[in-house]
């Protein structure tokens, strides 16, 4: 598992598609920041609240600042999983598997794996921050408020987490079926907004009660729908957002890590 591990991260840093990835979330997101600087100054009329913050140069805090940018959208979820998809099959494609599955359970190789995942989650996310942040600050953003750390930290881990438990389900997927193909559907499955999300939103709006509410309580409990809510205020199934969400989080991750590592020990790899 742990020599998994290594392997993976040496090739990795060794490689080109970490390095390529990670300047293309850190150009897509300046470049975000500078169009949307550009548009807002261009704008005509009276302003909303976020657009005015804009337009001030001024945000309350840094939390405010990557939720404004949309770090609980789709940009940081979609890169950072198609990057798994990627990662997952890759020993597939190039049949480096067969030499690690001679006469072995491949258990711990699917936890490495896993551990390769959440580690390249961590990774792109303070790619993403740092990106925003130096992108903000050639613009010359400034913040109004004190940073309560405590919040900041707690809101990127629970980006970080809603991040990995995608990736999770879509390394799952991959896994299963062997094919690039498959993740790549599930990955925009899984995605905020979403077929999966949007499916269930319709049922839920289709149906009377109580299947309504069956719908509405499943949609509740995706990832992707937990990651969209993360900078709200308001209270998901009578839970605060960020214990609901820390909840579906670790149970997806609990759910198709546990999938993937079980199915596929003693399966073939040919």
């Amino acid at each position: 598992m742990i020599n998994i591990f290594k392997s993976d991260i040496y090739r990795l840093i060794h490689g080109r598609k970490l390095w390529v990835m990670t300047a293309l979330i850190a150009v897509m997101n300046i470049g975000l920041i500078a169009l949307s600087f550009y548009m807002v100054r261009h704008v005509e009329g009276e302003l909303d609240a976020d657009t005015a913050m804009f337009d001030s140069m001024r945000f309350d805090s840094h939390a405010m600042l990557l939720s404004e940018l949309g770090i609980t959208d789709t940009t940081l979820s979609v890169l950072a999983t198609i990057f798994a998809v990627l990662v997952v099959n890759e020993d597939f494609e190039t049949g480096f598997i067969k030499n690690l599955a001679a006469g072995r359970s491949m258990g711990g190789y699917y936890v490495g794996r896993l551990l390769t995942l959440a580690a390249l989650t961590v990774w792109h996310t303070l790619v993403y921050i740092v990106s925003a942040e130096i992108g903000f600050g050639i613009l010359g953003f400034r913040f109004d408020q004190r940073e309560n750390w405590g919040v900041y930290f707690g809101f990127v881990g629970l980006v970080m987490l809603g991040v990995f438990a995608m990736s999770a389900v879509v390394a799952f997927a991959t896994w299963l079926c062997r094919s690039r193909g498959v993740g790549i559907v599930t990955m925009l499955v899984v995605q905020p907004m979403g077929p999966a999300e949007v499916a269930l939103f319709t049922a839920a709006q289709l149906f009377d009660k109580p299947v309504s509410s069956w719908f509405a309580n499943a949609m509740e409990w995706l990832p992707s729908y937990n990651f969209s809510q993360l900078d709200a205020t308001a209270a998901i199934g009578g839970m605060p957002v960020w214990l609901h969400a820390l909840i579906a989080f670790v149970g997806w991750i609990a759910l198709a890590g546990g999938a993937a590592v079980l199915i596929n020990r003693h399966r073939s790899v040919c």
